[in-house]
């Protein structure tokens, strides 16, 4: 049976809604990356193109469509409006590209374009959080919590830093797939496994990097499936993940079959495997420290030269082979993903099976969830530092709906799944925080990114309930003095920072950039390795 919400929990969300829109109204004139033009033109692309040439190589352009046919519909969707408001043929001309590179980029970050342009590109970002509140909305109303934290979560989630600075300056639609699996995650804790497996596929067909979601949800039904059969046949055992299957698949048969004659074309472009084993900037995870290992070797024993070309130009495209450490490749990539993911996720399964502990809810899931997408992050090829909110949001969502502790800060007997505790969480969100402020990287940007930033750890630290136990605000020395040495390479490494003022902006440039990334990806693996042990001893 579902707990009905409080009824204040509603107005939580629409007070939050309305603070984060007029802080992203705000934003408007501020900095944009050129993915808000490859966004534009991917809006031009579907309106002057017909489907079956969207993903074809007659397109020539610097911004070819590489998201999944889901999100090309959404991009074509977006421009609908425009022929009402009789602007199609100024946004919609695919030559009218005001950003036509990076270089231009970053020549005037605040552009010359169109003003209606951008704000109607700010916006259509802006409505798409509408699917994250909804599902923020549905999944706190599914929880079995028995304390406020569902309207918490969505007014902490709401005005996160990452989604402020990935979304609405930088741009991008990390709200609107995140609240589309949220939805998905909702409809799963209730039993609706079709609905919940016909949402998960659209998510994946509007980001594909969610494929790291997969595992978890495939072993979280297939538990499912065991604990509720009556009878435990093979038939019983199976019918909830063959739902989930068969929903998925003529979701994913919809989506897909406007595009099979160019099914070719669109693999290539959501899966580039040529690409390097890390992007321009490197994400904080297992790779940039294996990288960093064989450029110390290689700087100790003699390859220097060749090696920093490689390494830390900043060029997205094939890169170099590994002077001295074995060469990694995207299978081997995948499958240390899926390994370390679906092992650990199948053991914690599996002793919850033997403990008879067999309801799902909902800040379990989303913290197996969240973990799933960290493997994916810390050892999946290519990985970008952006996606570092699949799992970020996961983890607050799990820690905010988590059944209220006690005075000796216990939570209640049938909890199986222990979210991270509140320091952990504080410590990962500012680790997270850190990695994606380099995406900004303009002097004016500074303060804004840094206040959001601060604005997101105090929400998180203030109303999160596990800080009410005083054990859990304590950090150990350890984690005390990697914080300490986080602000270091913050005042090291940011814009104006140490480096600069010490040896300026040509010696060495790439060091900042090279310091922060290691440094981030020790603290991810802190948390990766913590998180691991933790799913390891669930009873």
């Amino acid at each position: 049976m579902v707990n009905h919400p409080n009824p204040r929990s509603f107005y939580w969300i629409v007070y939050s809604l309305v603070i984060a829109t007029s802080i992203k109204l705000l934003l408007m004139p501020g900095y944009r990356s050129t993915d808000m033009e490859v966004h534009r033109y991917w809006m031009a692309l579907t309106h002057s193109f017909p489907i079956h040439e969207w993903y074809t190589e007659s397109n020539s352009s610097n911004w070819t469509l590489d998201y999944p046919p889901a999100f090309a519909g959404f991009q074509w969707l977006s421009a609908v409006p425009l022929y009402a408001l009789g602007c199609a043929d100024v946004v919609l001309d695919p030559t009218n590209a005001w950003l036509t590179s990076i270089d231009a980029d970053a020549k005037d970050p605040y552009g010359t374009g169109d003003r209606f342009t951008i704000r109607y590109m700010r916006m259509t970002v802006i409505v798409g959080d509408i699917l994250l509140v909804w599902g923020l909305y549905r999944v706190g109303r599914v929880g079995r919590s028995q304390s406020e934290c569902p309207p918490l979560a969505a007014a902490v989630i709401l005005l996160d830093a990452g989604l402020f600075i990935v979304d609405h300056i930088h741009f991008q639609y990390n709200g609107l797939v995140i609240g589309l699996l949220l939805l998905s995650i909702s409809y799963l804790v209730e039993q609706r496994f079709v609905i919940a497996g016909s949402l998960l596929t659209w998510t994946l067909f509007m980001k594909h990097t969610l494929l790291s979601v997969v595992p978890a949800v495939g072993v979280l039904v297939l538990l499912n499936g065991y604990s509720r059969a009556e009878r435990r046949t093979l038939w019983n055992i199976a019918k909830p993940i063959i739902h989930v299957c068969l929903a998925g698949l003529f979701t994913a048969i919809t989506f897909f079959t406007p595009f099979l004659s160019q099914w070719r074309n669109v693999l290539s472009r959501l899966f580039p495997f040529g690409r390097g084993l890390l992007h321009s900037y490197w994400a904080p995870n297992a790779w940039a420290l294996y990288l960093s290992l064989d450029l110390f070797l290689a700087r100790t024993l003699g390859a220097r030269k060749a090696i920093v070309g490689s390494a830390t130009s900043g060029i997205i495209g094939s890169a170099d082979p590994l002077r001295y450490l074995p060469n990694v490749s995207p299978l081997t990539a995948a499958i240390l993903s899926l390994v370390s993911s679906t092992v650990v996720i199948g053991i914690a399964v599996w002793k919850r099976r033997v403990s008879n502990q067999l309801t799902m809810r909902s800040h379990e899931i989303l913290h197996i969830v969240g973990y799933s997408s960290l493997c994916f992050f810390m050892f999946g090829w290519h990985v970008h530092e952006k996606a570092i909110l699949l799992t970020l949001i996961p983890f607050i969502c799990s820690a905010f709906l988590r059944p209220a502790m006690d005075e000796k800060g216990v939570t209640d007997s049938l909890a199986w799944i222990h979210p991270l505790p509140g320091r952990d969480l504080l410590l990962f969100a500012a680790v997270s925080y850190a990695s994606l402020l380099p995406l900004l990287y303009f002097p004016a940007e500074s303060g804004v990114k840094l206040s959001l930033c601060l604005m997101s750890i105090l929400l998180i630290y203030n109303f999160l309930p596990d800080f009410d136990t005083s054990t859990s605000r304590k950090w150990n020395s350890v984690e005390m003095t990697y914080l300490g040495g986080l602000i270091v390479v913050e005042c090291y490494t940011e814009v104006g920072g140490l480096h600069h003022y010490l040896f300026g902006r040509d010696f060495l440039h790439f060091l900042p950039l090279l310091l922060r990334s290691l440094y981030c990806a020790v603290g991810v693996s802190y948390i990766w390795v913590k998180s691991t042990i933790s799913l390891l001893r669930s009873r």
